[in-house]
Parts: structure tokens; C-alpha cells; sequence
């Protein structure tokens, strides 16, 4: 009767490792990409798909080449629908949380869209990981 019990036990906590492991499938994604100048816009390397109508994507351990600042949004292939831009990300602020859009449905895949500046005279690689949510 006991190795009944803990071989199910053993079964459950296995399970849910499996499936712990497939709800964060869209976890630490690509986000490099080289952008043209002057207000040039290229998207993220990897997509990812969302987990929750709306939700924010999160942008961390960026590096952007020249020193130069770029700006973010999240951008659904599914639908073309797009997030708000986050401004100003560089080297120096790594990282952002991208605001979602209410036309980003669970299920859909995202990727990140990229601008350089007005200003900015040459292409810009962008390297980074990011969380779709």
C-alpha cells in the first residue's frame, strides 16, 4: 500500500515538473537584432507566445552598440497589433518592462520591435533576453 502512494506521489511531482517547465517555454528569448539608421525598426530575433490577453513582456541584460539608445514595444505577428513604445533603453538602462495591448491575446505570437533615433547615423546591434509572459 506505501509504494502505491509514493509511486503516485513520485508520478504527481513529476507531472507537475513537466508542466512547470512547459508554462515558461517563452522564457529567456533572443532579443538581437541589428537596426538601420535613422528611425530604422527591426524586430527581435525570437517570438514567443502569450500566456495572458494583454500582459507585459519584460526586457533585461540589454547591450546596445555605440553607446546609442533605442526604443521598444511589443509587436503580435499574429494580429499586427502593437504595445506602447518604451523609450530610452541602452546599455546603461538594460532593462524595461513593455507594456501589452488589450488586442494581444493568450496564444498569440509576440516579438519585439526595435527604433533607433532620429539622430542615430548608423546601424545599431541590439543584443538582449526577454520574457513574452
Amino acid at each position: 500500500m506505501n509504494r502505491k502512494i509514493f509511486r503516485s506521489i513520485g508520478l504527481l511531482v513529476l507531472t507537475l515538473l513537466l508542466l512547470t517547465t512547459a508554462a515558461f517555454a517563452t522564457s529567456s528569448l533572443s532579443a538581437h537584432c541589428i537596426l538601420p539608421p535613422i528611425e530604422g525598426t527591426a524586430t527581435s530575433e525570437d517570438s514567443g507566445i502569450k500566456e495572458v490577453d494583454g500582459s507585459n513582456a519584460y526586457l533585461y541584460d540589454v547591450t546596445v552598440g555605440g553607446g546609442y539608445e533605442v526604443d521598444c514595444r511589443q509587436y503580435c505577428t499574429s494580429n499586427n497589433v502593437t504595445g506602447p513604445w518604451t523609450k530610452g533603453i541602452s546599455s546603461v538602462k538594460d532593462a524595461a518592462h513593455l507594456g501589452g495591448a488589450t488586442r494581444i491575446f493568450a496564444g498569440n505570437e509576440v516579438r519585439l520591435q526595435f527604433s533607433t533615433h532620429f539622430l542615430t547615423p548608423v546601424r545599431v546591434e541590439v543584443n538582449g533576453t526577454w520574457d513574452s509572459n
